[in-house]
């Protein structure tokens, strides 16, 4: 059983605009997660139908809920452009967090752990730890985060630049790179994957934050490694060396800029769909197409779908290849409100130009992928919420 685990926390380094958003999305999208229950986590856990566990493990502005486990270790980390982040000690309480969230979901039976991630400014973090760690340069290792501009980038590579000149770094010693220039939610990432390699439990990896973690993780006992599955590749500079200096070979590449099991979560749909086949519906998909849709309709439902994901409560285009294949869809059936259980052949598929070859790397194999691709799209359209919605809470 996959058990997806999401920790929040805040980033002093938020304070110099390095993100699109202002760091009070950081809570407002933890809401989203435990409330209103409408973004991508959610939205792929119901896909998966895995359990969810949400905690604050350092957030600047938290809230009590049924559904919100309190770890937090401080209301976020100092702003690493002036100083270490953390303590050590902070530092390891936050990996003791992460290992207890980890012995939770392991004894209710899960087999695989699912991390995820929310906190405004961390790939700023992530981009410091991953360029003294690989010893690569910030240009090289610092991504677009939440789809900054260009002027943004070269601000927040400058950052990157200042916070590593500040903190007198140890590569090699995993707990000095994170209480330098990490985040809790890195930590207790980092405390999960220990865990699970102690339980005998595999880790699925989404993208760049939770590989970070993964290398601090290692770097703390090399043979976690033994417990990590890679996903997808995410748009993100530093992801692809991380891997490939942990020797793993992600199978897909999506164009995902987003934290919330999101790849990962694809993978492992993927991995037990022998388990747990895809009900379809076909009474549905033949009332669909029982008449010729006009090309000004299909055009008119494509247009709808791309306004639909530009109003979702996540970065504009964070979900490339999910996205493409949701728009196609729309103009397939002519319309934005199709069911999830639809129909889907791999033929159909195939003639809309969504075939699997196009989203695999390299020698990948994952036959059928398509198929699950077009469905998480289709979870995504009818469960995300807007920010607008996720604003009011």
């Amino acid at each position: 059983m996959p058990h997806i685990i999401l920790v929040a926390a805040d980033h002093g380094v938020a304070e110099e605009n390095v993100s699109a958003f202002e760091q009070s999305v950081t809570t407002t999208m933890v809401k989203n997660y435990v409330i209103y229950k409408g973004a991508a986590l959610n939205a792929f856990a119901s896909f998966l139908n895995a359990p969810v566990t949400v905690a604050d493990v350092g957030m600047k502005n938290s809230f009590s809920h049924i559904d919100l486990l309190d770890f937090s270790v401080a209301k976020g980390t100092r702003n690493i452009t002036k100083g270490a982040a953390m303590t050590v000690e902070e530092a390891v309480k936050a990996i003791e967090a992460g290992r207890k969230l980890a012995k939770s979901a392991i004894d209710k039976g899960a087999k695989y752990i699912l991390p995820a991630e929310m906190g405004i400014g961390n790939t700023t973090s992530a981009a410091a730890m991953a360029s003294v760690m690989l010893d690569m340069p910030p240009e090289k290792t610092t991504g677009r985060g939440t789809n900054i501009d260009d002027d943004k980038l070269t601000h927040k590579v400058n950052i990157v630049r200042r916070a590593i000149a500040v903190n007198t770094v140890n590569p090699s010693d995993g707990i000095d790179v994170l209480s330098k220039l990490g985040g809790f939610e890195f930590a207790a990432i980092a405390g999960m994957i220990l865990e699970a390699y102690k339980r005998n439990v595999k880790v699925v990896l989404d993208g760049l934050n939770t590989t970070v973690a993964a290398f601090i993780a290692v770097k703390t006992d090399e043979r976690a490694k033994n417990a990590l599955i890679p996903s997808h590749l995410a748009g993100e500079a530093a992801h692809l060396p991380l891997l490939k200096a942990l020797g793993l070979t992600p199978a897909m590449d999506l164009d995902f800029h987003l934290g919330e099991a999101c790849g990962s979560s694809v993978l492992v749909k993927w991995m037990g769909t022998d388990n747990n086949p895809i009900q379809e519906d076909t009474a549905v998909f033949k009332a669909f197409t029982a008449e010729k849709i006009p090309p000004e309709t299909m055009e008119i439902a494509r247009e709808k779908m791309r306004e639909r994901f530009l109003e979702l409560s996540m970065p504009h285009n964070a979900l490339g290849a999910l996205q493409d294949i949701a728009v196609k869809l729309a103009g397939a059936f002519g319309r934005t409100d199709i069911p999830k259980n639809i129909y889907l052949s791999e033929d159909f598929l195939a003639e809309l130009g969504i075939v699997t070859k196009n989203y695999l790397i390299g020698e990948a194999k994952l036959p059928g992928l398509s198929k699950i691709l077009s469905r998480a799209a289709l979870y995504v359209a009818s469960e995300m919420k807007s920010f607008d919605e996720a604003k009011i809470l």
